[in-house]
């Protein structure tokens, strides 16, 4: 039973900073003012933000399948230039990667 405790715990904890993060964001854009240099160099590197923090780990497990996905990832993002095509190409070649080297492919 401690086990369930501590997953719950733990979930509560994410949630917690995950909206905290959300609210401080929130806040940080209501103080920014919406026009500027300053402003639109924060926007332009969100997307590569959002390709870091989600297709870039896989690189740190460093098996070709996840490696391949991340480079797969930046390679169509600079082609395309669009975000969450790059996200759905590079967490869908993780999946499919970590299915094949597990045998559960198929």
């Amino acid at each position: 039973m401690p086990d369930s405790y501590t997953a719950f715990l733990t979930i509560a904890l994410v949630a917690l900073t995950v909206f905290g993060m959300r609210i401080g964001g929130m806040i940080l854009g209501a103080a920014l003012s919406s026009g500027g240099e300053k402003t639109q160099r924060i926007v332009n590197c969100l997307p590569g933000c959002a390709l870091a923090a989600i297709v870039a780990p896989a690189a740190m497990r460093g098996t070709p399948t996840d490696i391949a996905a991340v480079i797969v990832t930046f390679g169509l993002y600079l082609w395309t230039g669009r975000t969450i095509l790059s996200l759905i190409a590079g967490v869908s070649l993780c999946l499919l990667g970590a299915h094949w080297q597990a045998g559960t492919f198929g």
